[in-house]
């Protein structure tokens, strides 16, 4: 327990429960290239990695989703490392957190005014694979055709990084005028709001570039994103390639008995698209489930908990002997769930470090009220499922 009784002190309780509860929107940085399903706040990264690592140290999330947590690492000077089974967070979180040169981003600039000058009069999108299998169903015709002619120029800029980059500003536009909306806008909107995100998206690697420069001495912390699952992530040939092994682990991993959506946009209410997957070229066969360890419906019958155990038994023989693990979790019924999520993570060979104790010794959390959460539960608790719950672990 050398390491709780060094950093738990009262001073880092009351930053950790303020992050935790904060209100602040997601901004700064990169960190609205893409709104990504509970996302974490960047205030609780932040404070987290100030509070549990120092500079130089090495951040794995095994959750990456949005990449809030690469980039608050390298912001701070931070290695990092995250893993996701789903490729648009992992391609999300790369592009997040790779800087471009002025060069490419005079570029890109330069290079979006011919494209969006570009009539959807007389257009006729082509037929691709995506189309043949499904992914662009229920996409408006004019998004559609507006997200085409972006696509079909990219490959004119003459970096992956800028194109990746200008598929990002795709994605966040094209969810934009998507995803959980009412009424689709105009082509001429949606132009309009993809200039306004490469401009916005151009400023906020700028200055994230400059807190990596601060922090750093002008040498950037590495930084990994890998499409796999964390299970795996002792075969992964990146993890060898960081300076030393992880000593902080922040991450949000699928909640117990909740669906939700990471691979899917919602059109017009209850209808569904792929379409992300089409923007970054990427395919996609796999069920929600695969991204939930499992259908939310069968969490509670063990199958959760088995796949939960072999991820937190990998990730336990690649970090630090003293490394913290510090989650926010939810659940659909915190009564039933968490005592068998502690259980879990008890099996895989951690030990809870208990923030806060009651006059009697017991454990006090600290929960979190999650605004706007697109989810749906199984069952109904005192503990709404818009809350999530901090537990931080050590190794036994």
């Amino acid at each position: 327990m050398k390491i709780f009784d060094l950093v738990i002190n009262q001073e880092a309780i009351d930053r950790l429960r303020n992050a935790v509860s904060s209100k602040d929107t997601v901004q700064g940085y990169t960190h609205n290239f893409y709104r990504y399903p509970a996302r974490f706040s960047p205030k609780f990264v932040r404070e987290v990695i100030q509070i549990f690592s120092k500079p130089g140290d090495v951040v794995l999330d095994p959750f990456v989703g949005g990449g809030t947590s690469l980039v608050e690492a390298i912001a701070n000077n931070r290695h990092s490392i995250g893993f996701d089974v789903s490729p648009i967070a992992s391609f999300v979180s790369k592009v997040k957190t790779t800087i471009l040169t002025e060069t490419e981003v005079k570029e890109i600039l330069e290079w979006s005014v011919p494209v969006l000058s570009k009539r959807l009069v007389g257009y006729k999108p082509k037929m691709t694979y995506y189309d043949d299998e499904g992914y662009l169903n229920n996409l408006p015709w004019r998004i559609k055709a507006s997200i085409e002619i972006i696509l079909n120029e990219i490959n004119s800029l003459s970096s992956v990084k800028a194109q990746s980059f200008v598929k990002c500003v795709v994605l966040r536009t094209a969810q934009w005028a998507i995803d959980c909306r009412e009424k689709i806008p105009t082509a001429t909107a949606f132009r309009k709001m993809f200039h306004q995100n490469l401009l916005a998206f151009s400023k906020g690697l700028k200055n994230l570039e400059g807190a990596i420069t601060k922090g750093s001495n002008k040498k950037a912390p590495k930084c990994f994103s890998i499409n796999m699952s964390s299970e795996l992530l002792m075969n992964c040939a990146e993890i060898k390639h960081l300076p030393a092994k992880p000593k902080l682990i922040i991450t949000s991993p699928p909640y117990v008995g909740v669906h939700m959506l990471y691979h899917q946009w919602q059109v017009n209410s209850r209808k569904r698209t792929r379409t992300p997957f089409w923007i970054i070229d990427s395919l996609d066969g796999m069920g929600s489930g695969h991204y939930t360890f499992g259908h939310y419906r069968v969490h509670g019958r063990k199958k959760y908990f088995d796949i939960a155990e072999k991820v937190f038994n990998s990730i336990h023989a690649a970090i630090d002997d003293d490394a913290i693990i510090v989650q926010l979790v939810g659940f659909s019924d915190h009564k039933k769930f968490l005592p068998k999520y502690l259980e879990m993570m008890d099996n895989a060979g951690y030990q809870e470090i208990p923030l806060l104790l009651d006059s009697l010794g017991r454990i006090r959390r600290i929960w979190r009220d999650v605004p706007n959460r697109r989810w749906y539960v199984k069952s109904k608790s005192e503990i709404s499922s818009s809350k999530e719950v901090l537990i931080v672990h050590q190794k036994k």
